[in-house]
């Protein structure tokens, strides 16, 4: 078979094991901007336009497993090409799901602990949606959570509008949620 031993079907075997691995990570955790993460991670620093770093980095990513399975066996291209998009995949779900927010010091419950904590809870969950670009309603949950909830996607809705280098619009920067 020669397009078995071809220095072309390695890397696009390789390339492809790797979109699959993320299609298979989006199909399980269905939010696609979580493969932007390293522009998210710019975003919370101030940087503009992060997302072109994300795409720089998932091409380069892809681009590289490709260059360096061309001159590897078979095993060694599809083993690397797992790990390093496994491994991105895991490092997107890390940082969207898992990694703290900034939470805000100063909070409207600051004078009861437990509407505080109430409050700070739902202001993570909302945060980890507005950075995704959702905006959830919460109207009948106890006012902490409801605020809470609002205020952390709001938050994380400028996070996210920041690092697609986008104008907030003016509904969004006119509500003043705690900063963090």
């Amino acid at each position: 078979m020669p397009f078995m031993k071809s220095h072309v079907a390695k890397p696009v075997v390789a390339v492809g094991l790797g979109m699959g691995v993320w299609a298979a990570f989006l199909a399980w955790y269905p939010f696609p901007f979580s493969l932007a993460w390293p522009g998210f991670v710019l975003a919370r620093i101030g940087v503009q336009h992060g997302w072109v770093l994300a795409a720089l980095c998932v091409l380069g990513l892809l681009a590289g497993i490709g260059r360096w399975a061309r001159g590897r066996a078979w095993w060694q291209g599809v083993a690397v090409s797992l790990l390093v998009s496994s491994a991105y995949g895991a490092m997107a779900f890390l940082y969207v799901a898992r990694l703290p927010v900034p939470l805000p010091t100063v909070t409207p419950y600051d004078s009861s602990a437990i509407h505080r904590k109430e409050y700070l809870e739902a202001y993570d969950g909302g945060y980890r949606d507005g950075m995704m670009g959702t905006l959830r309603t919460y109207c009948f949950r106890p006012e902490p959570e409801t605020r809470g909830a609002e205020d952390g996607a709001l938050a994380g809705m400028r996070l996210w509008f920041r690092m697609s280098g986008r104008e907030v619009p003016g509904w969004l920067s006119q509500k003043n949620p705690p900063s963090p």
